[in-house]
């Protein structure tokens, strides 16, 4: 009995020793979490093993991360695989055709992702102060240059080609006018004022000859030159030639610069309404991109990602250099307390720490028994 008594209780110890100690040593890995001293000297196993290789840990888990875990080769071919692509191209399809069925507008995402206010208003306003600005810059740029040089060659060419017509129109004109009551009676006018500027010489033709005489008399010979073919030619020369001369004239002769921006403004009133961007800007999106979402759901959208995800296969290397990956993790782990790194430790490794504080206290149980039996047996 007190054999069996002795391998009993050295099993028990052994086993308690064995499971204890892997249990301390397990310990000892996480605590104490800082370095404790007797005066100046630091006590030892103080602190723990994963505190005093903290900076290490961190900067080799980067390190591993980085160069073996995620790789550019790696990456890569998750990036090109088929099945990455479809449901990339499904998750992007389903929240584009949900964006633009949405009952958002433009306004509203420029006001949450920009904070822009009045955003129609300040585009059409911005967009008039740009148009007259560079006008503005080009004309003070360009004050010798003569207007020939800004009036489009086809357009010279239709006045040119116009200004008989826009003769004969001007005869007709004035020979209507002179026909009309209107007309007489200001000939009329004129004739009696001419008679009395010329004092006693307009004073004598009056007592012979009256205003209406007077006009009678021209009437038939301004009808005459008005239908003479050598009018219409005269007038045609007068007209090109100052059509010419005023091609000729540098740009600073019209100062030009003065009306651009009543020009601008007068050119630019009312069309707001007729340029789809700023109506479609307060609207619902799904209001005016209804008959584009299948086009852009089932076209665009696996051309974007077929690009998208090229592009990044191809710049995979250099776009995951610049992140410094290493150095992120490295930043990480450095960062947690040392409590958070040994729940994080735990919570991953408890089963399999807890079976080597078992295995332990078996192979203390097991030398418990050997020494048990040399005890019995050798003494």
């Amino acid at each position: 009995m007190q054999w069996v008594l002795l391998v009993f209780v050295l099993a028990v110890v052994g086993a308690i020793v064995g499971a204890a100690t892997n249990a301390l040593a397990i310990r000892m890995l996480f605590r104490p979490h800082r370095a404790y001293h007797l005066g100046k000297w630091q006590l030892p196993f103080t602190p723990g093993l994963l505190p005093r290789r903290q900076q290490e840990l961190a900067k080799q888990m980067g390190n591993i991360v980085s160069n073996h875990l995620l790789t550019a080769e790696g990456l890569g071919k998750k990036i090109s695989s088929e099945v990455f692509s479809n449901e990339l191209t499904t998750w992007v399809s389903e929240r584009l055709k949900k964006w633009l069925m949405s009952e958002q507008t433009i306004e509203s995402l420029l006001k949450s992702i920009l904070t822009v206010e009045d955003g129609k208003e300040a585009f059409v306003v911005k967009s008039k102060s740009w148009i007259k600005e560079r006008i503005k810059r080009y004309i003070a740029n360009n004050q010798d240059v003569s207007a020939k040089q800004f009036v489009p060659l086809e357009m010279q060419t239709t006045v040119l080609t116009y200004l008989p017509k826009l003769s004969e129109k001007m005869i007709e004109k004035a020979k209507s006018y002179v026909e009309s009551a209107d007309g007489q009676e200001k000939m009329v006018a004129m004739a009696s004022n001419f008679l009395s500027s010329k004092g006693k010489l307009g004073g004598m033709l009056s007592m012979f000859l009256s205003s209406e005489k007077v006009v009678d008399m021209l009437y038939p010979e301004i009808i005459k030159f008005l239908n003479d073919e050598k009018t219409k030619d005269m007038l045609h020369g007068l007209l090109a030639r100052e059509w010419n001369q005023l091609l000729e004239k540098p740009l600073s002769s019209f100062n030009a610069e003065t009306y651009i921006d009543d020009v601008i403004d007068k050119a630019t009133d009312g069309i707001e309404d007729k340029i789809p961007l700023l109506n479609w800007y307060d609207a619902p999106l799904h209001t005016w991109t209804t008959p584009y979402v299948e086009r852009i759901v089932e076209n665009w959208a696996p051309q974007v990602v077929k690009v998208t995800t090229g592009y990044i296969q191809v710049h995979l290397a250099s776009i995951l250099a610049s992140l410094r990956l290493n150095e992120v993790i490295e930043q990480q782990v450095a960062s947690f307390s040392m409590a958070t790194l040994e729940d994080l430790i735990m919570t991953i490794t408890r089963k399999e720490l807890r079976l080597i504080t078992l295995l332990g206290g078996l192979i203390g149980g097991i030398v418990g028994l050997i020494q048990a039996v040399i005890v019995h047996f050798f003494y």
